[in-house]
């Protein structure tokens, strides 16, 4: 059989002294803003340039327990492959943002949800 490094399973997600409750996903992106600047008059746009990159992450969760709001501190989310080797992101500096909360009567269970932000220069992720 092949080996698979596929993702399959998250066994833990810790924020500094936080470890979140059963998480059902995460999601990690870099996001960018960009800003157009016109060429010769107005008459067309000469480049596109990146104004802002930030780096941003989600958790959701099952149980209670988020990080304390503006904590700067690694984000360890550790998963198991279909061969049971452990795969682990590890983003660095990432400040906790706010935290939600979201359900559905009709399909339980309810989920909370945190988002973080890269507060250094570099792609945090190792």
């Amino acid at each position: 059989m092949a080996a698979c490094d596929a993702g399959i399973l998250i066994v833990s997600a810790v924020h500094g002294a936080t470890t979140f409750g059963f998480v059902e996903s995460f999601d990690w992106r870099e996001e960018v803003d960009t800003v157009e600047i016109p060429g010769e008059g107005t008459t067309f746009v000469a480049c596109v340039a990146t104004r802002l990159r930030r780096y941003m992450a989600s958790l959701t969760f099952m149980i209670k327990g988020a990080a304390t709001y503006g904590v700067v501190a690694s984000l360890v989310i550790t998963q198991k492959d279909a061969d049971g080797d452990t795969i682990t992101d590890t983003l660095a500096l990432m400040k906790a943002l706010g935290v939600g909360k979201s359900g559905n009567r009709a399909s339980p269970p309810f989920m909370y949800t945190q988002n973080f932000q890269h507060e250094g220069a570099a792609f945090p992720i190792s």
